[in-house]
């Protein structure tokens, strides 16, 4: 059976690049023939292949040898990789190196010695060392931890794009984290990090594998990148996971009083504190929760699995999976929720503490809120609803009974 020609292929075969940087004159296979009897669809592969390489190997040399920095070939590259990859799949990274190891030999042999010299012997360094200003800890903006204690800082009102030296393309904003692997990544054992996420802020990352997450306010995200036969990441918060389907590599969620295998599906996770317990909603597919004593369960759509806080057993119920998801689109939905509760909601969503007076604890409500109300609307409902009056301190609100 044939395999399927497709750009990043193509882009990793050595006798198609030396055929292309030697002028087509060079490979041991006949590739104007191969391209002359391959079909229409095929031929379209090809071409932007060659557009790919042509463009890369001969930017702004013009009569002349200029060599730009690294930082300059990188972001050439990424655009074309972006522009004549579908949109259709998750981009694939193809590793530069191979292609400029042919550049080297074939049409620079001297001029592109010290940008060799950055791609085959640079040490390996964490995703972000040289492209994000490294800072200290800041409890109110989301940043990137590494995994030797650093700090990352998000770009302000911009993205920034690179690839790193063992074959991945990152993209990183100050709403989305996303990170692609080239077909010859190789292993960086630093390539363990943490998304923080303060109160008041929601943020996205896409792993390497395709898999989406959302974090909600108040959350951290742990995560490696790697080869192992398990994808597995650790969350303390909530976050909604969408995991690429991987048959051969189940994905793990890890939280501290549960465990979520997957195989490919969507689901919500959340470890905020409640008074009773944990939970993780299926919204398609289905997952296996484990609890740290042992405990199992099989859950199948529009079920919620609750860790118990007192046992750590697992209790499943039927719920109304577009409440739990609500905040994904900017809303919290409550049904007959106690006043205790909500308050623990709006501090994550306001980054604002509550107190609540004893005598309002069990005051239940229901009803939605949207985060573009202000906190005076939402304090100002409370008390034309219920009687709650409140007290705005520095950093408290103190609610009680008008």
């Amino acid at each position: 059976m044939q395999t399927k020609l497709t750009i990043d292929k193509l882009l990793q075969n050595d006798d198609f690049i030396q055929w292309n940087v030697s002028g087509k004159t060079s490979s041991f296979q006949d590739w104007n023939k191969t391209i002359d009897e391959a079909s229409s669809v095929d031929k379209k592969i090809y071409e932007a292949s060659i557009k790919i390489l042509d463009r890369l190997l001969s930017i702004d040399i013009e009569g002349h040898i200029e060599i730009k920095s690294e930082e300059f070939i990188d972001s050439s590259y990424i655009k074309l990789l972006e522009k004549f990859t579908s949109k259709k799949q998750a981009t694939k990274v193809i590793s530069i190196s191979r292609i400029m190891r042919y550049a080297a030999a074939i049409l620079l042999p001297i001029a592109i010695s010290s940008l060799g010299y950055f791609y085959f012997n640079q040490q390996p360094q964490d995703l972000f060392a040289n492209h994000l200003l490294v800072t200290e800890y800041n409890p109110s903006e989301v940043q990137i931890r590494t995994a030797d204690g650093k700090y990352y800082s998000l770009p302000n009102n911009q993205q920034k794009k690179w690839i790193t030296d063992n074959g991945l393309f990152v993209s990183v904003s100050e709403t989305a984290l996303k990170i692609n692997k080239a077909d010859d990544f190789e292993v960086n054992l630093k390539d363990k990090y943490t998304v923080l996420v303060p109160r008041k802020n929601q943020y996205q990352v896409e792993l390497e594998d395709g898999t989406n997450i959302e974090m909600n306010s108040a959350s951290q995200l742990a995560f490696g990148i790697s080869n192992s036969k398990i994808r597995k990441v650790s969350l303390d918060g909530e976050a909604y996971f969408d995991v690429a389907k991987d048959k051969t590599r189940p994905f793990v969620v890890h939280t501290q009083r549960m465990d979520i295998q997957v195989l490919g599906t969507e689901f919500n996770v959340s470890t905020y504190a409640s008074p009773y317990y944990y939970s993780t909603t299926l919204v398609e597919g289905s997952i296996q929760v484990t609890t740290a004593k042992g405990d199992k369960k099989l859950i199948e759509p529009s079920e919620q699995a609750r860790i118990l806080v007192d046992d750590y057993k697992i209790e499943v119920v039927d719920v109304d999976v577009q409440e739990v998801v609500a905040w994904t689109s900017g809303r919290t939905v409550f049904r007959n929720e106690t006043l205790d509760v909500l308050a623990s909601k709006l501090s994550r969503w306001y980054d604002i503490e509550f107190i609540v007076g004893d005598e309002l604890k069990d005051i239940k409500f229901n009803g939605t809120l949207t985060k573009e109300k202000k906190l005076l609307h939402v304090l100002q409902m409370l008390k034309y609803t219920e009687g709650v009056d409140y007290k705005i301190g520095k950093d408290t609100i103190k609610l009680y009974k008008d």
